[in-house]
């Protein structure tokens, strides 16, 4: 999230990171989504939104998170 944040600040769109992935830890299986999208171009406003999603037994398990960056217009 860190990482989408610092792109859309330096250039204005994520330019050089996955938007979708999967990770291990301890034998779960981790899956992420990221997305950006402007919210207000005139300012340079972006929303960074990421999804992760795992199976927990039966229950599957989600977390959202949101941030803003803004892209300092050159």
């Amino acid at each position: 999230m860190w990482q989408a944040q610092e792109e859309v600040t330096r250039f204005g769109a994520i330019v050089d990171i996955d938007s979708m992935g999967q990770l291990t830890k301890d034998g779960k299986v981790f899956r992420w989504a990221l997305s950006c999208y402007p919210v207000d171009e005139e300012s340079g406003l972006y929303s960074v939104d990421m999804m992760t999603v795992w199976q927990d037994g039966r229950r599957a398990s989600k977390i959202l998170r949101n941030g803003y960056a803004i892209y300092d217009m050159p």
